[in-house]
């Protein structure tokens, strides 16, 4: 699979994809590239687009910056970035694609998983009718990371005066040369 790194940006969680336009020969599984090309054939570049959403802007900088071409991305460079970010979590987090795809199969509503749960019956269902592979039924809650995102509040409240003095006590040491520190931050619920 191509590399992807998750940056904080501006209280959100961003992706900095290192290479689209080599996806389909860097797919580390086969499931990967079947779903890629099975998403360029069934939709055109506007629906990838669509369904990529936010995502669409970093896709199209990064095509930009590996290609030197300023375009809106290729069909196929967009499924396969769908399928980078997302990877078996890819109908799970696109609920749009789901709708597309149940519109474009002729799912029925009674047999549409409206839950996705890796091991359900419509889940299991639904991935046949559409050709998708069986991993891309998701992870189980136990292979889910470990921890959570919050988005910090943007307007934070004036620093109390020991507050204060243990900022200043860790900008000292973090700007002495040489130095390095761990920082534990915690909070206690009332």
């Amino acid at each position: 699979m191509p590399s992807i790194t998750y940056v904080e940006r501006e209280g959100r969680k961003e992706h900095e994809l290192h290479s689209v336009t080599e996806l389909k020969f860097a797919w580390s599984h086969t499931y990967q590239s079947v779903a890629a090309q099975k998403l360029n054939e069934l939709f055109t570049r506007e629906q990838l687009q669509l369904f990529l959403g936010e995502d669409y802007n970093w896709v199209r900088a990064l095509v930009r910056s590996k290609t030197s071409r300023d375009s809106s991305g290729r069909k196929f460079e967009l499924a396969c970035a769908l399928v980078a970010i997302d990877g078996v979590d890819l109908l799970r987090k696109r609920i749009t694609l789901r709708e597309a795809l149940k519109k474009q199969f002729r799912i029925p509503t009674s047999q549409y998983p409206t839950k996705w749960v890796k091991e359900g019956i419509k889940v299991q269902s639904f991935l046949k009718d559409t050709g998708f592979p069986e991993e891309f039924a998701g992870r189980t809650s136990e292979q889910n990371a470990p921890f959570e995102s919050f988005p910090a509040p943007s307007i934070c409240p004036e620093l109390s005066d020991y507050q204060r003095k243990a900022l200043n006590s860790v900008l000292e040491e973090i700007h002495t040369p040489g130095n390095s520190c761990i920082l534990r931050l915690a909070s206690r619920v009332s």
